[in-house]
C-alpha cells in the first residue's frame, strides 16, 4: 500500500551492500510517482529497479533476489468504526454458527445416524432407552473434539505451530490473487505500450 507522492526504492524493497552510505542513497533512489487521487495499482518490475539504480549510479552492479514483479496499491483509506467492526463480526460469526450446525444436522439427518446409534445400542443391550444415552453424548463430544483437533486451535490456543487448514486456504487465496492482479497488470501494460 502506497500514499500519494513519491515512491522510493527503500520504501518497497530491501536492499544489501557492502557501503552503507550507497545503500542509503539507493534507498532514496525515486521508482513513481503516485498523483493525489490517482487511485489503482501500480506494477513495478525488476527491471524497473536496475534502470533506477543504474542511472543514478552506472556501473553498479545489481543482483535481485525475489520475484520479478510487484504491484502497489494506492486506495482511499476507509474511515471505519470500531463497533462497525465488531458488529460485522458478531454477525459473519452467527452466519458461520447457523450454518454449521445446520450442516452438522442435515447430515445427521441423511446418514440417520440416530437410527444407527440405536441399532448399534440394541446390539449390546437388552431393553430401548429413551431419552440421550452415553452413546449419543459421546458421539456430539467427539464431533466437538474432532472439529478442534481438524482445525488446530481453540480461541487462541493452538494444539501445534504447523498452520490451520484454513489459514492454508486462505494463504493460497492471497498467492491466487497475487498472481492474476500481476496477469493482469503486466498485460495492461503490455496493451498500453
Amino acid at each position: 500500500m502506497v500514499g500519494p507522492g513519491k515512491v522510493l526504492l527503500g520504501d518497497v524493497a530491501e536492499l544489501y551492500c557492502v557501503s552503507r552510505r550507497l545503500m542509503e542513497k539507493c534507498m532514496e533512489i525515486p521508482l513513481l510517482e503516485v498523483k493525489e487521487g490517482k487511485y489503482g495499482r501500480y506494477l513495478v518490475s525488476v527491471r524497473d529497479v536496475i534502470k533506477a539504480i543504474g542511472s543514478r549510479f552506472p556501473g553498479v552492479e545489481v543482483v535481485p533476489l525475489g520475484d520479478p514483479e510487484m504491484v502497489l496499491e494506492y486506495a482511499k483509506r476507509s474511515k471505519s468504526h470500531v463497533w462497525l467492526k465488531y458488529i460485522k463480526t458478531a454477525v459473519v460469526s452467527l452466519i458461520v454458527f447457523v450454518g454449521s450446525a445446520f450442516t452438522i444436522m442435515t447430515f445427521l439427518a441423511e446418514a440417520n445416524v440416530p437410527g444407527l446409534l440405536a441399532r448399534v445400542r440394541e446390539c449390546f443391550e437388552v431393553k430401548e432407552i429413551v431419552g440421550q444415552t452415553g452413546m449419543e453424548i459421546c458421539f456430539s463430544l467427539g464431533v466437538g473434539f474432532g472439529m478442534i483437533f481438524y482445525f488446530n486451535h481453540f480461541g487462541r490456543w493452538r494444539l501445534q505451530q504447523e498452520p490451520t487448514p484454513m489459514e492454508m486456504e486462505l494463504h493460497q487465496y492471497m498467492e491466487d490473487v497475487e498472481e492474476t492482479v500481476l496477469e493482469l497488470e503486466d498485460g495492461m501494460q503490455e496493451g498500453g505500450d
